[in-house]
């Protein structure tokens, strides 16, 4: 066997194709990267600009917040993406929500989290046992003082096709 390596054809056969496979790794590892940032990048937008909708469609009466006239907080985006929103009053205790508020409890926590890392800013977290990005931003109520936004987007199946796609 160690004749077969003293072959120079050999040698430099080996050493192309180590080199070959390491900058194919590289490269790779370095595509993964970027389409997972740029899908990350993705759900931020939608929460940022679901924030902005519903911020531009809060209507303070008279000490009262409420989503475009008496509406609650819509739960999907306008391509139909399902994103949980809350809205807490200073006192962190919820005005209005999405849905049937089964899970109000894990988002005050989410906002907490969320607010004490980076106010305004996406961050991945599990809430209620579900891997979500979660978008918590300050808001002024008017009369009823300042107030949290928080959105959240599940990211599992986002998740599980980046994994998908590590693996190929």
């Amino acid at each position: 066997m160690s004749a077969f390596f003293r072959r120079t054809r050999v040698r430099l056969s080996l050493a192309y194709g180590g080199a070959l496979s390491a900058v194919a790794i590289l490269l790779a590892v370095g595509f993964w990267l970027g389409y997972a940032r740029l899908e990350m990048a993705r759900v931020d937008d939608s929460l940022a600009s679901q924030a902005q909708s519903l911020l531009s469609g809060l209507d303070n009466q008279g000490g009262s917040v409420s989503f475009q006239g008496g509406d609650t907080l819509p739960g999907e985006t306008s391509q139909g993406i399902a994103i949980r929103a809350v809205l807490l009053d200073s006192s962190g205790h919820v005005v209005d929500r999405s849905g049937s508020g089964v899970n109000d409890r894990a988002m005050v926590s989410a906002a907490a989290a969320a607010l004490a890392k980076e106010p305004g800013t996406a961050q991945s977290q599990t809430v209620s046992g579900v891997r979500e990005r979660v978008l918590a931003q300050r808001v002024d109520l008017g009369t009823a003082g300042k107030g949290t936004l928080v959105l959240a987007r599940p990211i599992n199946e986002l998740e599980a096709s980046l994994a998908v796609a590590g693996l190929l």
